[in-house]
């Protein structure tokens, strides 16, 4: 008798997992992944700076050329911003710092599907490889950045506290965060390759509404919309701590809770990152 040609296809090992299982799967699968991982971060972060001019520099002109046209309308008192209790070139600069980390991760990881598409359909590997090179390189760039704030504090002669490098750490949730929406970027980006166009748009407008290179008053229309806006509490109120070395009032409780939604985003964003994966890979 003649071997048959029909194929059984078996559900994906994902879904057919229970839910201890497949998180108990997906943590194992991260940790093996790591080596390749660090591999292609090395590789990818080459051929990002190599035939640039001014190579890593770049991680800080990207939030400097943002905020230098600000500082001009400031300047000119076109733009009033009232009272701020730092020099507004720190304030412009820490904040666009920490919104590139947002945008810049929720960006790399848009386009990692379609850069891998033949390395994901011809290759088994744990995707979870793909999103250490996004994660790390958007690491750096901060570092950079970060270094670079330094520098203007002690030009402006502004003491930030004691504490600045705990506060710091404040801004954890918003990488969370954007690691979760750009684990949902990279399957949208996989299958519709205008995607990232579209993402880098809308981030760019976002930023405008949220006030990031601006201080806003709660009591205006536009102070009230942003308190129903999570990149508020997890970049603008990290921002005003590392400057202020306190919680701007009445925003605790709301980084709080952005900060369990964060944590909602990033879970849910690896289980769809992890079950459509095996389907987008096809299209790739």
């Amino acid at each position: 008798m003649p071997p048959s040609n029909t194929v059984d296809h078996e559900p994906s090992s994902h879904l057919s997992k229970g839910f201890l299982q497949f998180w108990i799967q997906t943590a194992t699968d991260i940790s093996s992944s790591a080596s390749l991982g660090w591999r292609i971060f090395v590789r990818d972060f080459s051929a990002k700076y190599r035939q640039q001019a001014f190579g890593i520099l770049w991680a800080f002109l990207g939030p400097a050329l943002t905020v230098v046209p600000f500082i001009l309308l400031v300047d000119a008192s076109i733009l009033n911003l009232g009272d701020l209790s730092v020099p507004y070139p720190i304030f412009a600069f820490s904040g666009a710092v920490f919104w590139s980390l947002v945008q810049g991760l929720v960006l790399s990881c848009a386009v990692v599907v379609s850069n891998a598409g033949a390395l994901v359909t011809k290759i088994h590997f744990p995707r979870e490889t793909l999103l250490y090179s996004p994660l790390l390189i958007a690491l750096v760039d901060l570092a950079v950045k970060v270094a670079i704030l330094a520098l203007l504090f002690v030009v402006f002669s502004f003491s930030p506290g004691p504490w600045v490098i705990l506060h710091f750490l404040a801004i954890l949730p918003a990488l969370v965060f954007a690691l979760g929406l750009g684990m949902v970027a990279a399957i949208v980006g996989g299958v519709f390759k205008d995607a990232p166009q579209i993402l880098t748009h809308g981030l760019q407008a976002l930023m405008f509404v949220t006030p990031i290179l601006y201080p806003v008053s709660p009591e205006t229309t536009l102070g009230r919309i942003n308190e129903w806006n999570p990149l508020y509490y997890l970049v603008a109120v990290p921002r005003d701590l590392v400057i202020s070395g306190h919680f701007p009032e009445g925003t605790f409780n709301g980084y709080l809770v952005c900060c369990l939604i964060a944590i909602a985003v990033f879970l849910g964003g690896l289980r769809f990152y992890r079950i459509a994966m095996l389907r987008v890979a096809e299209r790739a």
